[in-house]
């Protein structure tokens, strides 16, 4: 399947096919090979160091395959598990959400030409901010084992978010006609709560086709990371203990305040 998409990414035309110059098969085919190989990257390297050598490797590439998901689980986990394994989890869950960020900041990397560096902002400071606190937070908790069950390579999922992401793109152009900038901004943030790397590939895919401008395009990105925050609050609200709900709200609420820094500093710079 990696292979697959390697030659795809190549050999297919470097422009739109479609009359609203939105489907560009060569960087979508492009972005969908770099989320795969992140995935086989991390699968190996779990199954190589093996869980045991800490909790970080494990969340980091669970959180790769689905942060979402990863969070969910130790969420439920969090009410099972004896109170001195919350400090644990929370570390888990840090660093889920650090490689979310991590993910995105590789799509815009990867995905986007010709963008100024302060564009990046939006993921590094959120990024600084969680490494942050995982450090502190590593500090003081012991490397409990953790077992994420999700470390095998899924290729299903990667050919789902490629459907995914087209009909995102479909429903962008329809509500930008329609609706303009804030239809735009209406789905992105929905969409966003149920699978955020579709909607950063089809925000960037629309900055590309010059459907969306460069400021557009940052609040689109930001909005897309913020409501994956939002998203993951439900599920520890809803399905975690009282000290796991203490301790992962204020990391998000740390991260909320860094994420909303960057959009200030992309102005400025700007």
């Amino acid at each position: 399947m990696l292979f697959v998409l390697g030659v795809l990414s190549v050999i297919l035309p470097n422009k739109a096919i479609d009359p609203w110059s939105l489907l560009n098969l060569q960087n979508i085919s492009l972005l969908i090979f770099s989320l795969f190989l992140i995935q086989i990257i991390g699968s190996v390297l779990v199954s190589f160091l093996g869980l045991k050598n800490g909790v970080i490797v494990s969340s980091f590439f669970a959180g790769i395959i689905s942060s979402t998901a990863t969070v969910l689980s130790l969420a439920k986990d969090s009410l099972k598990d004896k109170p001195k394994y919350q400090q644990t989890e929370y570390l888990a869950f840090l660093t889920a959400l650090l490689a979310m960020l991590l993910e995105g900041f590789v799509l815009l990397i990867v995905g986007a030409s010709k963008i100024p560096l302060s564009v990046y902002l939006i993921f590094v400071i959120p990024i600084l901010s969680n490494i942050i606190l995982i450090y502190f937070e590593s500090k003081k908790t012991s490397q409990a084992k953790i077992d994420m069950k999700m470390s095998e390579i899924k290729i299903l999922p990667i050919i789902k978010l490629s459907v995914f992401v087209i009909f995102i793109l479909i429903f962008f152009k329809v509500l930008k006609n329609n609706f303009g900038s804030q239809g735009l901004l209406f789905l992105t943030f929905f969409v966003s709560l149920l699978e955020v790397h579709g909607s950063l590939i089809a925000s960037i895919q629309q900055f590309n086709s010059k459907a969306v401008d460069l400021n557009l395009l940052v609040l689109l990105l930001g909005v897309s990371i913020f409501a994956s925050l939002i998203s993951k609050v439900i599920f520890i609200i809803l399905m975690g203990s009282s000290s796991f709900k203490k301790l992962s709200l204020k990391a998000i609420t740390i991260l909320s305040v860094s994420l909303i820094l960057s959009w200030f500093l992309f102005g400025y710079f700007n």
